[in-house]
């Protein structure tokens, strides 16, 4: 950081590999918010690698907006997003509750035929709890089913099914619990399940006739 403050105070802009190391040192001792304010005060383009570190650090102070801002430039060959830096910007728009901008981002991550991770289909089907969008969901569903190397579990079909009841899609929530308690599910309902179908069951009586 002295070194950085001496080339600011000579108006010494130095290059790219200078200060690609100053803000490795950041990034290795986890000085994120430094590292975000000297990010913003390159007097270049970044490069890739710099790049990637900024995306860490935004992610982590929970800028989302510079995070996707960051991510929206990752586009050379060399330095494409990847599942790991589009998993830190889901992060950071989850903890700002930008549940819209998580749809979006894994809606990308369909498009650029990545495959989805757990941490990354959990962030995403919780999202999808929280606006309702059901048929977010069960993309995420199939795509846990046909694209992973892990198991659908209830804490997935729970997300889902919520999501449905969000959005006042109940009778597509009671159809999916009824598909758990069929010898085709890999899980079986649990109590979560349950209220969660029952809660927003007792709001529409349309609904409750089905019981």
């Amino acid at each position: 950081l002295k070194v950085m403050d001496i080339m600011k105070k000579h108006n010494m802009i130095g290059d790219d590999g200078v200060y690609a190391h100053l803000l490795i040192i950041l990034d290795h001792h986890k000085e994120y918010e430094l590292l975000c304010e000297h990010y913003n005060e390159l007097p270049f383009p970044p490069s890739p690698v710099i790049l990637r570190m900024a995306l860490r650090a935004f992610s982590h102070v929970g800028d989302w907006q510079t995070s996707i801002s960051i991510l929206s430039q990752m586009h050379s060959p060399n330095n494409s997003p990847n599942l790991p830096s589009i998993n830190l910007v889901l992060g950071a728009c989850s903890k700002a509750e930008q549940w819209t901008s998580v749809i979006s981002l894994y809606k990308w991550i369909r498009k650029l035929r990545l495959r989805p991770d757990q941490e990354c289909c959990n962030t995403v089907l919780s999202a999808c709890s929280k606006v309702g969008d059901h048929e977010a969901a069960f993309n995420v569903l199939t795509d846990i089913k046909t694209k992973t190397d892990f198991d659908t579990t209830i804490h997935h079909y729970n997300l889902a099914i919520y999501s449905c009841a969000t959005s006042g899609e109940a009778t597509t929530a009671y159809e999916l619990l009824k598909f758990l308690k069929t010898k085709e599910s890999n899980v079986r309902p649990d109590s979560v399940t349950y209220s969660s179908v029952i809660i927003h069951a007792v709001r529409r009586k349309s609904f409750q006739k089905q019981w």
